[in-house]
């Protein structure tokens, strides 16, 4: 079972008091980047989030959004004034308008548009508390958003299968043209050497030499038994039930893959075969493709 770094998980939990919504989205990265929004008095908890996201996921970049609102009826419905907070605010005010020639024209108004200046003083108390208050409500995100990324990488290993067959296939097809490809540069040797040579005779062993060293030389056997190895490696990894992480490991067994088809198109010397080579090619890019989004 492979899991993709794309998904998103939403919950809503009421509790102590509060109503805490959470929302959790994810798009593919090289590595786990994760980013809270959230209210200032539970920035301290953003390591311990973080934590808790990283339990459910290796890879993406991922974006938790946070909103705690008081219930009504609440005791911890009530705030206070942040004096400290707001005696260092006054004092840029007036350390502003001083420097600058500015009106000093700081009205009780103007100083309420800025939220900061309020605090809760039991919450801030007590980090257990606050933890308390979103725990429930971030891990039911975090459970439906690991049903969706699961969910979608089912969707894409169904889509990768069907592609790596369409590989085989090609490659199935390449190799019943290889003895084509010899017996037709067979053929046009001999007419060539007819062309020039008119009724002189040749010697036929010097000709059969000539057709197996081009054999051998566009021999692909070893190529497509490599091939059919790392395609049989990529169907294992994508059937795994352990849900470990396998997305850098399909994206270098595609690059031996890829690899393996580039060298037997240069070494099949034949129009067919160059036009079933770039179809091959072709559908490994867009195995490429869904292998970025994978975990």
């Amino acid at each position: 079972m492979i899991i993709s770094m794309t998904g998103f998980g939403q919950a809503k939990m009421e509790t102590l008091g509060k109503s805490v919504s959470v929302e959790i989205k994810s798009v593919n990265s090289r590595y786990l980047d994760i980013t809270c929004k959230m209210p200032k008095i539970y920035g301290r908890l953003e390591d311990k989030i973080k934590s808790v996201i990283g339990s459910y996921t290796t890879r993406g970049k991922i974006e938790l959004y946070l909103n705690v609102e008081n219930l009504p009826g609440s005791d911890d419905s009530y705030v206070a004034l942040n004096h400290e907070y707001i005696g260092n605010y006054l004092a840029c005010i007036k350390e502003l308008s001083e420097k600058y020639g500015l009106k000093n024209d700081v009205t009780v108004s103007s100083i309420l548009s800025n939220r900061d200046i309020f605090t809760n003083a039991k919450s801030e108390e007590d980090s257990d508390l606050l933890w308390q208050q979103l725990d429930g409500a971030i891990n039911n995100a975090l459970c439906a958003f690991t049903d969706m990324k699961k969910a979608e990488g089912k969707r894409l290993s169904e889509d990768i299968l069907t592609k790596l067959a369409g590989i085989e296939q090609i490659v199935g097809t390449i190799e019943n043209n290889c003895p084509e490809i010899v017996k037709n540069y067979e053929e046009k040797l001999i007419a060539r050497i007819k062309e020039l040579a008119g009724d002189v005779n040749f010697e036929e062993s010097r000709l059969l030499t000539e057709v197996a060293i081009f054999a051998d030389k566009v021999a692909i056997d070893e190529e497509i038994v490599r091939l059919n190895s790392h395609i049989s490696q990529f169907r294992e990894m994508l059937g795994a039930t352990d849900g470990a992480p396998v997305g850098r490991k399909l994206d270098f067994l595609l690059q031996e893959i890829n690899r393996e088809i580039n060298t037997i198109g240069s070494k099949s010397n034949n129009a067919k075969v160059a036009k079933l080579v770039v179809e091959a090619k072709s559908e490994a890019e867009k195995i490429r493709e869904q292998v970025q989004n994978i975990e």
